[in-house]
């Protein structure tokens, strides 16, 4: 179909309409506020405009796939006597143990020279932490140029500050490199002049460094609290638990209560569950993007089974076998009033469910004093005000709050 400009934009204009800003905002709240790349909000707005084009007459409309490089960072933080810094975790660095490093802080070379391996001669830095400026190199990168040459000499981390005022909150190694990289991360410029001038004035410095990012093509990473609470209670009822992540969370669903634990990205998972758990019949799905649901499902081998999904009006699961029944969160039926979400999704009163909810609630501060559950991690991020407010949404635009709560202050 060969359109002109005119005809081309008479023929879009339902599209336009149909996809304002309110639309994808739609999407980005019913999604965690996010639609970056590689998240379900990003997967539910291609869905949402291949259905709006899908509509339009005289267009063959498909979707065309590539692969991409995903990263995740799910912690970032540098620490110096009790401060902790502003920190960035360059796109594509590696990771630091779940533990963090502590190592003494040594400043490399200065300015141009610290692109160069052959000026870290003469420079203990093996093991430690190397405090770098930001700069230009001859290779025409700011950070990955000061990277290679310090883990070349030995470091074990390394910290670049800003080489100017600017607040940043990004910054790439260009491409995964393991083997020429070691974890690193951005802090700002004050704090970094501040640690480069008791290191000058010959203070020895210790330093604890945290910097934990996933890197995956084309998939996606996340830490759902969601999931990391249903294995504790699950636990607690004795219920064998079956579940999937990323294999540097292992160790903590196991501790979570999870018998069998298996990496998400895994071709053969599903294969793994149904040999771990042949009698599976209940399974919980605590992602809800396009394709979680129905893999999920195929973890059943029984002959029924019940997918339950944290998605609002059961969204994303119209490919879970028909022999499965699908149910909605408590979430949505915990209190004895009506519910609905967004116009799309309506719930009756469920007494049954808002009295089970009750008795929930009236254990819970037991189970949490006593550590029977125990709760994410906590960020304080200060004061509620709108700086500290666009800082924390700004951490979620990016991808950083993953397995932890973002918690402020309130007001007296």
């Amino acid at each position: 179909m060969k359109l002109t400009t005119a005809a081309a934009l008479l023929a879009l204009s339902p599209l336009t309409e149909a996809t304002k800003p309110p639309k994808l905002n739609d999407i980005a709240y019913a999604n965690g506020g996010n639609r970056a790349f590689g998240l379900p909000g990003y997967a539910a707005s291609v869905d949402f405009i291949y259905h709006e084009i899908s509509k339009l007459k005289g267009f063959k409309t498909w979707k065309q796939d590539f692969p991409a490089n995903f990263t995740q960072t799910l912690a970032a933080e540098v620490t110096v006597d009790d401060e902790t810094f502003r920190t960035v975790a360059l796109t594509y660095t590696p990771s630091t143990s779940e533990d963090g490093v502590t190592a003494e802080l040594v400043h490399g070379p200065e300015g141009e020279a610290a692109c160069d391996a052959a000026n870290y001669e003469g420079l203990d830095v093996e093991g430690k932490v190397v405090l770098v400026e930001r700069g230009l190199c001859p290779d025409g990168t700011t950070f990955a140029g000061k990277v290679k040459p310090a883990a070349a000499a030995g470091a074990q981390v390394v910290v670049i500050y800003n080489s100017d005022e600017a607040k940043l909150t990004a910054g790439t190694l260009s491409a995964p490199n393991p083997k020429e990289y070691v974890p690193t991360g951005l802090i700002d410029q004050d704090p970094g002049q501040a640690l480069k001038a008791r290191l000058d004035a010959g203070e020895k410095l210790e330093v604890f460094v945290k910097i934990i990012q996933t890197i995956e093509i084309g998939r996606q990473h996340l830490i759902a609290t969601v999931g990391y609470f249903a294995i504790q209670l699950a636990k607690l009822h004795n219920i064998e638990v079956a579940t999937t992540c990323s294999p540097q969370n292992f160790d903590k669903m196991r501790q979570a209560g999870a018998t069998h634990v298996f990496d998400y990205n895994d071709e053969e998972v599903v294969s793994k569950i149904r040999s771990a758990l042949p009698n599976l019949q209940h399974v919980f799905d605590t992602v809800g993007n396009e394709t979680s649901s129905a893999t999920a499902a195929r973890s059943i081998s029984q002959p029924e089974g019940v997918l339950c999904t944290v998605r609002p009006g059961k969204a994303n699961t119209q490919d879970v076998p028909s022999h499965i029944k699908v149910t909605d969160v408590f979430v949505f039926t915990a209190f004895p009033t009506e519910h609905s979400y967004r116009g799309k999704a309506h719930w009756p009163v469920k007494m049954n469910d808002h009295k089970l909810s009750a008795n929930f609630h009236g254990q819970l501060e037991t189970l949490l004093g006593n550590g029977t559950l125990k709760p994410s991690p906590v960020r304080l991020m200060g004061q509620l005000s709108p700086s500290t407010v666009d800082k924390a949404m700004d951490l979620n635009r990016q991808g950083s709050v993953s397995g932890e709560k973002l918690v402020f202050e309130g007001f007296a």
